[in-house]
C-alpha cells in the first residue's frame, strides 16, 4: 500500500489533456488502486495485521485520489466545452470588422490594411514604422495631435522611396510622445475584416487582411 501513499503525494494539478475517468496521471487507474488495497487485506498476516488507523489513513488518501481524478475529467470537459463555445461565436465574426491586439499588416494586391494603435492619452505625435519580414524598416509615418484611444489610418502600401511593396505581412512598430519628449503608451492593433476561420486545438485563428489572429485577442466587433 505504500504504491498509494506515494501516488497521493505526488499528485499535480489536473491536465486539460485528460479524456477518461479511469485514466490517471499516475500510470494506472482507481480499479487498480482498489484491488492493491484489497489484495494487501488478503494476504496480510494474521499474527501482524496492519493497523486500523494506518488502513483509514490510506481509504482516506484513496478517497482523496479518486476525487482529484473526477476533477480532473471534469475540468477537461469544460475545457472542451469552452472551446466548442468559441468556435460557434467565432463564425459569426466572419464578414464583420473587428479590432484586435497585434503588430501585423498585410498587403495583398490592392489591399493594404490599418496602422491602427490604442493610445493611452492624447499624443502630439505618434511615430508608424513598418518592418519587412527580414526586419528591415521600409517606412516610417508620422501622425499629428492624435486623441487617446483607438485611431486607425489607411495605408498605402509604399516604401519611403515611393515604391510598391511586395505582398506580405509587415510588423508594425508605434511609438507616441509629447513635445516635451514624454513618451505616451501606444499599443498597435490589426484591423480588419474577418475573411474566413481555422478552428486549432489552441482555439479558433481569425483571417483578417492577411493576418491571423487569435480570439481571444479580439477587442471589438463591428457590423
Amino acid at each position: 500500500m505504500d504504491g498509494i501513499t506515494k501516488a497521493a503525494s505526488s499528485f499535480q494539478s489536473p491536465s486539460a489533456s485528460a479524456t477518461d475517468s479511469k485514466s490517471s496521471i499516475f500510470g494506472a487507474n482507481k480499479d487498480d488502486f482498489l484491488k492493491l488495497f484489497l489484495a494487501q487485506l488478503q494476504h496480510q498476516d494474521p499474527m501482524n495485521a496492519q493497523d486500523p488507523n494506518q488502513m483509514m489513513q490510506q481509504m482516506t488518501q484513496f478517497g482523496q485520489l479518486e476525487q482529484l481524478m473526477n476533477l480532473n475529467t471534469s475540468f477537461s470537459s469544460l475545457n472542451g466545452l469552452n472551446q466548442s463555445m468559441q468556435s460557434t461565436q467565432a463564425v459569426n465574426f466572419i464578414g464583420k470588422n473587428v479590432s484586435a491586439y497585434g503588430n501585423t499588416i498585410g498587403i495583398k494586391g490592392t489591399e493594404h490594411g490599418k496602422i491602427a494603435y490604442d493610445l493611452a492619452r492624447a499624443a502630439d505625435e505618434v511615430v508608424a514604422e513598418v518592418y519587412n519580414a527580414a526586419g528591415q524598416k521600409v517606412r516610417t509615418i508620422s501622425f499629428e495631435n492624435q486623441p487617446g484611444g483607438v485611431s486607425s489610418h489607411e495605408f498605402d502600401g509604399l516604401n519611403d522611396k515611393g515604391q510598391v511593396l511586395p505582398d506580405g505581412n509587415y510588423r508594425i512598430k508605434v511609438t507616441g510622445k509629447n513635445a516635451d519628449g514624454t513618451l505616451v503608451t501606444a499599443l498597435p492593433l490589426a484591423i480588419g475584416t474577418v475573411s474566413s476561420l481555422e478552428f486549432t486545438q489552441s482555439g479558433p485563428i481569425l483571417n483578417v487582411g492577411g493576418n491571423k489572429i487569435a480570439y481571444g485577442d479580439i477587442i471589438s466587433v463591428e457590423q
